[in-house]
């Protein structure tokens, strides 16, 4: 991302019974970890792996093969995919073991799906007036923004994400309250 600093983000803070700009309304929501591993080839930034960590302790971690990546085996292999030559495809190695890839698209509307099932879901703890998803730094969130928006996802994610976060700025904004 050239500009993370360019993102409009305005703070999420708890509802302390006013309407703040920038708050969400009191209500549940389904908090959640959301990270985004990238590389850095050539100039550009590739996404290789998104995770989302929610509240009700379900996950969704995809492992993505950049379609501009995919003839760079040793740039792969790098990060943890071996090329199965049986079937032409890469497998992710995570410390479980491995994992199936996704190609950039195939791979966002998985975790698309997961994020809706997610979102609507009815029942117990999970039931919920959206997502509210955290990001490390205004970095990632910009990756995960432009990537969204590069596959044309963007418009539906904000029917399923209610709010972002920022963890930096929660720790910079909270110096020596805690």
């Amino acid at each position: 991302i050239d500009d993370p600093g360019s993102l409009d983000l305005e703070p999420v803070s708890p509802d302390n019974g006013e309407i703040i700009k920038g708050a969400l309304p009191k209500k549940k929501y389904l908090f959640g970890a959301l990270s985004v591993d990238t590389v850095q080839y050539r100039g550009q930034q590739y996404v290789y792996e998104i995770g989302v960590h929610l509240s009700d302790t379900s996950s969704c971690e995809i492992a993505i093969v950049p379609y501009n990546l995919n003839k760079q085996r040793s740039i792969l292999e790098m990060l943890g995919f071996n090329h199965n030559p049986e079937e032409n495809k890469y497998i992710y190695l995570k410390s479980g073991g491995f994992q199936r890839t996704y190609s950039e698209q195939q791979g966002l509307d998985k975790l698309m799906q997961f994020l809706k099932e997610k979102r609507y879901e009815s029942r117990g703890d999970s039931r919920n007036s959206g997502l509210v998803l955290t990001t490390k730094s205004t970095s990632e969130l910009a990756t995960w923004n432009n990537f969204c928006k590069h596959y044309r996802v963007d418009n539906e994610l904000e029917q399923v994400v209610t709010g972002y976060g920022v963890l930096d700025l929660f720790v910079a904004d909270s110096v020596g309250f805690y």
